[in-house]
């Protein structure tokens, strides 16, 4: 089995964008991965050098969905969040929700098939005038191809 990271690297350029933490610049992060595959029981772990950085899957993650959140209820107020701290109770990511990464998040077990990509955006949770709780700002996607492996 295996553990797969994913690396949200904040100091390298991929494509323009701004945003508050780039000072004016504009970068992507880069996403980098260190594996090729990924198979039922292994473990997924995000880390990054920004402590705002935050994900937010396309499709449901192959991590299964935690019990906590089955009840709608539950899943309603998850999603209607108006901390950071509301959201980083989330116990594992789920489509549609901005999840904290901060510097590492825990490592998360694999239990469905995963497709040939693992796909979610990339951002940073911010405070925006206006909004109420933390605003996700999309910076960039990530998938599941390493980099150096055939596309």
């Amino acid at each position: 089995m295996a553990l797969i990271v994913y690396e949200l690297d904040y100091g390298e350029t991929a494509a323009p964008v701004s945003s508050a933490e780039s000072n004016g610049e504009e970068s992507y992060p880069v996403v980098k991965t260190y594996v090729s595959k990924v198979d039922v029981g292994d473990r997924v772990q995000f880390k990054a050098n920004n402590p705002n950085a935050a994900i937010k899957f396309i499709a449901e993650p192959p991590f299964g969905i935690p019990k906590s959140l089955k009840d709608p209820k539950a899943m309603s107020a998850l999603k209607a969040a108006k901390t950071q701290k509301e959201l980083a109770q989330q116990e594992i990511p789920v489509a549609g929700v901005p999840f904290p990464v901060g510097k590492k998040t825990a490592e998360f077990k694999v239990v469905k098939p995963v497709p040939k990509k693992i796909r979610f955006k990339c951002g940073t949770l911010e405070v925006v005038e206006g909004v109420i709780g933390p605003k996700f700002i999309a910076q960039g996607k990530g998938s599941g191809i390493p980099s150096g492996v055939d596309k």
